[in-house]
């Protein structure tokens, strides 16, 4: 895997959705009805410096809806309780 790094990120980007999953969900009226914004990081190395890649999905609590026009903090509940 180590001899094409380009194609295991692309893999491993792939694999955590690319975010798809996430803007679906959210924007179902039963969870959160709202457009979400997130970052994807590619993380190479662990604490102990050895390798280990993966990515870390950070997301928002809370969204834009256009039909309000609004943006809007989500403290009551999570978006994936």
């Amino acid at each position: 895997m180590w001899q094409n790094k380009k194609a295991l990120f692309t893999l491993l980007f792939e694999a955590s959705g690319s975010g798809a999953a996430l803007l679906e969900v959210a924007a179902n009226p039963k969870h959160l009805g709202a457009e979400i914004g997130f970052l994807s990081v590619l993380h190479t190395w662990g604490q102990t410096l050895q390798t280990h890649p993966h990515i870390t999905v950070s997301c928002q609590a809370g969204g834009y809806r256009l039909a309000m026009n609004a943006g809007f903090g989500h403290r009551a509940t999570l978006l994936f309780p």
